[in-house]
């Protein structure tokens, strides 16, 4: 019977191509200006973007490559392209009444945007191994790679934050959350909170206690969400291979079939 030949894998190693470069962009910025004494606006932004090449080539060396495989020497390239943005824009309200109190307004609002996408190409059976990748096209082809996706949220936010005898501390906040993972009514999610803190540290029968410098405690209530889900995790997907269909009219058509279900009633999780 015959046997499969044996690579070794050292070998095998440095006759396969298996590459990635990237290129980034990274920018940040933020300006601020005071509308009044008391009110301040401040708006941020930043932007990222980064592209990515990723080879791949099995040589007739290779255990991938060898002639003793279907797809014999192969090869593929596939580009990776990922940009986000991200604006946040805030009102700031501060007002101290004498020494005593002071009290801290904010409102705000926010919005982001992440979007990625892949195109690549693979292909067997190249007659001109020297030539790499470059001779790509002289081979029969294997797989196309072809995808994008996108995400997109929105935020309106407040807090107010008060301080009494500059030891009481009272913060009350509240955020409105949209993301385009969800549809309908669930687009939204709401998550209040409230903290109320006390420096120990300020009372006057805290420096009779020498083992300790300082001293708070904190109390806090809140709801908390996310969105881990995938980008089109609310909708159903379905698939078109291209090695597949079924007959009719004594001609092979191509047909679809579902890969994801979807569920339209995805929401905010706590």
């Amino acid at each position: 019977p015959s046997q499969k030949p044996r690579y070794i894998p050292i070998f095998s190693t440095q006759n396969e191509l298996r590459q990635n470069s990237s290129e980034n962009l990274v920018l940040n910025g933020y300006a601020e200006y005071a509308i009044t004494r008391n009110l301040k606006f401040k708006t941020t932004g930043g932007y990222t973007r980064s592209i990515t090449r990723g080879e791949v080539f099995n040589n007739s060396q290779s255990r991938g490559g060898n002639p003793s495989t279907n797809n014999r020497v192969n090869g593929g390239m596939t580009f990776y392209n990922n940009s986000s943005w991200l604006n946040e824009n805030t009102l700031t309200w501060n007002r101290r009444f004498n020494a005593d109190h002071n009290l801290t307004l904010l409102g705000g609002f926010t919005m982001q945007e992440t979007r990625s996408s892949a195109f690549g190409a693979y292909a067997k059976l190249l007659p001109s191994e020297g030539l790499g990748l470059s001779g790509l096209d002289e081979g029969t082809p294997l797989s196309i790679t072809s995808t994008s996706s996108v995400m997109s949220m929105a935020s309106f936010l407040a807090r107010a934050n008060y301080t009494l005898f500059s030891k009481y501390l009272f913060t009350a906040s509240f955020r409105a959350d949209g993301s385009s993972r969800f549809i309908g009514s669930n687009t939204w999610g709401y998550f209040p909170s409230a903290a109320f803190a006390w420096r120990l540290g300020s009372e006057k029968w805290m420096k009779d206690i020498r083992f300790l410098s300082d001293a708070k405690l904190r109390a806090s209530w809140g709801v908390t969400g996310n969105n881990a889900v995938g980008n089109f995790a609310a909708y159903a997907g379905y698939i078109t291979p291209l090695d597949a269909g079924y007959s009719w009219g004594n001609q092979l058509n191509n047909g679809s079939y579902p890969s994801s279900m979807g569920n339209p009633n995805l929401k905010w999780e706590p």
